[in-house]
């Protein structure tokens, strides 16, 4: 039989209660039922096959939540080629016990309903249309009631910063979740003018153990207008028929790009030459004689022109997307000299310039 002295007993009095309150600040610490094992050899005496039970009863695993309030659209307006745009809204996220009231920590994330790893409008909603047609957008967040540092979002990753989630539905600090959206002026200013939408989600992490999760989706559209539609073409040269052989009629066309950030223009021709009704010549270098020329036009390459070009402009649908077509030209203009006109005339060179306009339709 094993005799103990008294300070051996109150040794092991002192060493099991420091061990107690141990175990009970462990459990306290953790919400659901903590277990703690203890088995302890003390100095002289051995307890083998022993153990204490500590236990917190907290509420059903139901009660662990996290909830994210409706985000709405965001609608920025018209941007008319000055400034940032910037906008913000405020909703409630809540990360909390609703069985004990304990509030927990919360983060939030963005993702693009639209594409992977980026976040982004699209010219008329469509993700498939060229870089020119892609603006790129910046999320950032914060947590109003406990004032935290504001943080850029990157496309599908949590935000570093931790949150403390509202309580029954934020009604007794208010709403905490700000989400601001910005676009730069620089990359306004360096796409195509029209209509840009994009769909996001932002998910909410947090509960207990920070494995509950909600989330709700929104929507992002802006336009731009800039300060005025713009045209551009490119791609004229000059055109030669060559030396005429004494037979036959002469065509020669000249193919080159129309940019239209309004799609459609309006397209017109003119020269020194031209008459009152419209029509075009070809003056000789060397002498008061002239050859007539027809001009026609077709907003494709597919052939010689067809819309016979005078003093009225003519219509055509340009490339809005990109300012050099793609490389592809995208417009044609045809001249064309009839047989009887080109021997009418002496022997010599026959030279005009003409002017072509575009302006946005």
């Amino acid at each position: 039989m094993l005799s103990l002295k008294h300070e051996q007993i109150s040794f092991f009095f002192s060493y099991l209660w420091s061990v107690i309150k141990t175990g009970l600040a462990a459990a306290r610490s953790i919400d659901g039922i903590v277990i703690s094992l203890l088995s302890r050899q003390l100095p002289g005496i051995l307890l083998s096959s022993s153990f204490l039970l500590f236990a917190e009863h907290v509420n059903a695993a139901s009660g662990n939540s996290v909830t994210v309030g409706a985000i709405t659209s965001f609608n920025l307006g018209t941007w008319e080629d000055s400034g940032n745009v910037t906008a913000s809204q405020v909703s409630c996220i809540t990360s909390e016990n609703t069985g004990n009231g304990r509030q927990y920590s919360y983060w939030v994330k963005v993702d693009s309903l639209d594409t992977i790893g980026a976040f982004a409008l699209y010219r008329n909603g469509d993700p498939s249309g060229p870089a020119s047609s892609t603006l790129a957008v910046s999320f950032k967040h914060r947590d109003t009631v406990y004032a935290s540092s504001i943080e850029t979002l990157v496309p599908g990753d949590y935000e570093s910063d931790s949150h403390s989630g509202g309580a029954a539905g934020c009604s007794v600090d208010g709403a905490n979740s700000e989400l601001t959206i910005e676009i730069s002026a620089s990359e306004l200013a360096s796409k195509t003018l029209g209509y840009y939408e994009g769909n996001f989600e932002l998910t909410g992490m947090g509960g207990v153990n920070g494995n509950q999760f909600a989330s709700t989706s929104f929507s992002v559209s802006v336009t731009i207008e800039g300060a005025s539609q713009q045209v551009k073409i490119s791609r004229l040269d000059d055109l030669s028929f060559g030396a005429y052989s004494g037979t036959g009629s002469r065509q020669a066309s000249e193919r080159f790009c129309v940019y239209s950030t309004a799609g459609s223009y309006r397209l017109s021709v003119s020269a020194a030459s031209q008459d009152s009704s419209g029509n075009f010549y070809l003056p000789s270098v060397n002498s008061s004689a002239n050859i007539p020329v027809a001009v026609s036009f077709i907003d494709s390459i597919g052939g010689p022109g067809t819309i016979p070009v005078l003093n009225a402009a003519v219509s055509g649908l340009g490339d809005s997307n990109s300012e050099d077509c793609l490389g592809t030209d995208n417009a044609t203009l045809t001249f064309d000299m009839n047989e009887q006109s080109l021997r009418s005339v002496a022997s010599g060179d026959y030279l005009e310039t003409l002017t072509i306009m575009i302006e946005p339709e």
